[in-house]
């Protein structure tokens, strides 16, 4: 892919980003994302399938963020990260989850891809977990999903304060 086909790739993506933060993916058009990127619907399908493809993409580029962010704050546990991650990102979360409050299957799948793949680079109670179990991938899937899911109800519905998620998510990793 050549640099200019890799701007643009990004400029969607970061464009789809803009839009989730003001808007639910279910509302938001490939026509939105075509305007908000100014790009031709043409290009935007040059690269992707749809909406849900763009998402899948979008997905793997918050991980790749969420990694870099471990990484620079690798003196700081798990769950501490997490929370300072999502927090301000917390309106993207809230508008990728249906009306029941369940976060988008592809964000689960991210989060399951970052905590498995690059566990092992974390130093915490989670990646000692997952890299003692007898079935690694499951143990991932099933945190990531988990974690996913009470983390997408608990910002939908903003009862819960930014402390208080992380004192759930310390105590959840810990146990």
């Amino acid at each position: 892919m050549s640099l200019s086909q890799k701007r643009t790739k990004r400029i969607i993506i970061i464009a789809f980003q803009d839009l989730l933060y003001t808007h639910m993916l279910d509302s938001i058009t490939v026509n939105d994302i075509c305007e908000k990127a100014m790009i031709h619907r043409s290009s935007f399908y040059r690269y992707f399938e749809d909406k849900y493809d763009l998402l899948n993409e979008f997905t793997d580029y918050l991980g790749i963020l969420f990694l870099d962010y471990l990484k620079e704050h690798s003196n700081k546990p798990f769950h501490d990260c997490f929370v300072d991650f999502i927090y301000p990102r917390r309106r993207i979360f809230i508008n990728t989850v249906d009306k029941f409050g369940n976060p988008n299957q592809a964000i689960n799948e991210a989060l399951a891809h970052v905590i498995l793949k690059r566990g092992h680079e974390i130093s915490n109670d989670l990646s000692k977990q997952i890299n003692n179990s007898t079935y690694p991938q499951l143990y991932a899937r099933f945190f990531a999903f988990g974690l996913g899911d009470v983390m997408g109800i608990c910002l939908k519905d903003n009862k819960i304060t930014k402390k208080q998620l992380k004192m759930f998510i310390k105590e959840l990793v810990q146990k």
